[in-house]
């Protein structure tokens, strides 16, 4: 069942976090492990959907909340296939874009809104506006 291989998962990554230096589990901490898979982040919206759709179901969830892959604008988070995915690295590192932003998820009515990208305050925008 799927609850069942989701135990399965879940303990072998507990095992490898534990030996997160050995490489037995690189299936689990490689780039198509769980920790770093970037497929869903990546791919046309055609292509990833349903294969995102199937996985959330799978795990019970709505939506899926990503980092270490930088949006393509680098200048907010990005929600994609129909806020099923939200993207939040937006390079905030200045070693990257030293983009700032922020993103919260709120609920309204009887459902879960899509993210909503939050403008940071006008003090965090430069020392002098402090």
């Amino acid at each position: 069942t799927a609850a069942a291989a989701l135990d399965a998962l879940n303990e072998r990554m507990r095992l490898a976090l534990g030996q997160a230096r050995s490489r037995p589990y690189a299936d689990l901490t490689g780039d198509d492990g769980p920790l770093w898979y970037r497929g869903f982040s990546k791919g046309a919206e055609a292509e990833v959907c349903s294969p995102l759709r199937a996985t959330l179901q799978a795990v019970g969830a709505w939506r899926m909340v990503v980092g270490h892959t930088i949006v393509p604008d680098h200048s907010q988070p990005l929600p994609r296939c129909g806020g099923m995915l939200h993207m939040l690295d937006v390079g905030m590192s200045r070693a990257y874009y030293g983009s700032l932003a922020a993103w919260r998820c709120q609920q309204l009515g009887g459902g879960w809104a899509a993210a909503l990208p939050l403008s940071p305050p006008a003090a965090y925008l430069s020392p002098q506006a402090a």
